[in-house]
């Protein structure tokens, strides 16, 4: 039997269980009500003017503008206008003709926000200098006395330098969607379901011995289930993260994905210098490196066990006990054991909103960094040794049948 025949039956043999598409389904179903219940927005459904997140995008819309005298002063213009006829009458009906929200009152109030935020980006140019002035000092105090913090500070004033943002955009909700974790639960949930008995279950009822059909078929054998199980990742991840897109945009509303990542409030202090755009993507890239470690680590589980029971409870306690490590985040040497969790390619955004380093014999490597190469070594760790597993427990089980021969 031929590679590509092999490879394709087991990427069958995954989407062929019919209990992943129903939990797939019930997954985005509970994902989709969560997002549209917190946002509140009729936006999804319909284009209903009472509900807030479509009055507050249309009026963001209007507004979305390169930050120039003659803009600021138009939309300044705008808002004593409307503040002027706010109270003026009590008793008014909704007019969606002339007020986005319908009322005087709750145009005024978007706008005000509005200018709450250009007044923060108006700022945001003192904020990041006073920053590069601190790390500038302390570089000069730490020079030749320390030098993991001369070289930290050094790197502070380099990235925060030539930073300015020049045009206000509908950006005010993305970081809720890019903080958002429940569809991160549900690929590791599907991770678990389709890949936990990858190996041990056809192994647990003698199956295996079966596709053994020639010199190299078991070698074939166990890189097609990886293949396909990394395969079934993709595909996955793909799904979900374009879900999450389409569903929040949709409720939201949120634009500007052309601004840099700096100018969400949320990011202000990101060592990012990308856009919305780039982030998003970069994002994905590192959950989707974060879902193959996840679920290379299953299937090293599954390479290892002879009991599809057993791989169910270890995988699950393994998938537990990461999170809660995350969750707990301990200081000194297990914040060094956290860049080999998953956990943290997975939500890899926290380690964008500031400036993170761990020291490397007085050298500050990002955080994000040494995930990424620790995440990878555990990758080929899993993926290799998973191969080395299952390739020896057919040797052993081999010289067991010839013996009883």
């Amino acid at each position: 039997m031929s590679f590509a025949k092999i490879l394709r039956y087991e990427i069958k043999k995954i989407f062929g269980q019919k209990s992943i598409y129903f939990i797939a389904a019930l997954l985005m179903a509970i994902s989709i009500f969560n997002i549209y219940k917190t946002s509140n927005a009729m936006g999804f459904f319909s284009q209903d003017r009472e509900s807030n997140y479509v009055s507050q995008a249309l009026i963001g819309e209007k507004y979305s503008m390169e930050l120039t005298d003659e803009n600021i002063a138009k939309f300044m213009s705008d808002l004593e206008a409307a503040q002027a006829e706010t109270g003026a009458n009590p008793n008014e009906k909704p007019d969606y003709d002339k007020y986005y929200t319908g009322y005087s009152m709750g145009d005024s109030s978007y706008m005000e926000e509005i200018k709450n935020e250009l007044e923060r980006i108006y700022f945001y140019n003192d904020y990041v200098v006073s920053i590069r002035n601190k790390a500038s000092n302390l570089a000069e105090q730490f020079e030749n006395v320390n030098d993991y913090l001369y070289r930290h500070n050094k790197k502070i004033s380099e990235i925060y330098s030539d930073r300015k943002i020049t045009s206000y955009a509908h950006t005010e909700n993305i970081p809720i969607y890019l903080d958002y974790k429940f569809s991160s639960l549900s690929v590791m949930i599907l991770i678990l379901l389709g890949l936990t008995t990858k190996f041990c279950g056809e192994r647990e009822i003698g199956m295996d011995q079966t596709l053994k059909t020639c010199k190299f078929g078991s070698d074939k054998t166990n890189v097609a289930k990886l293949l396909s199980g990394y395969f079934y990742v993709l595909v996955v991840s793909v799904v979900f993260a374009a879900m999450d897109l389409f569903v929040f945009q949709r409720c939201y509303l949120f634009s500007g994905f052309s601004q840099y990542l700096y100018a969400l409030e949320a990011y202000e202090g990101t060592t990012l210098n990308i856009k919305i755009w780039q982030t998003i993507l970069l994002l994905f890239l590192l959950k989707f490196l974060g879902f193959l470690v996840f679920a290379g680590i299953i299937m090293l589980i599954s390479g290892l066990s002879r009991s599809s029971v057993a791989t169910y409870a270890i995988s699950a306690a393994v998938t537990v006990a990461l999170i809660l490590v995350s969750v707990i985040t301990p200081q000194g040497a297990g914040e060094y054991l956290n860049l080999f969790n998953p956990i943290r390619l997975i939500n890899a955004q926290s380690m964008f909103k500031s400036y993170q380093t761990i020291n490397f014999f007085s050298y500050p490597v990002f955080k994000a960094y040494a995930a990424v190469a620790l995440g990878s070594l555990l990758f080929i760790f899993c993926s290799v040794f998973t191969l080395f597993a299952a390739r020896k427990y057919r040797t052993v089980k081999q010289r067991r049948v010839k013996e009883n021969d």
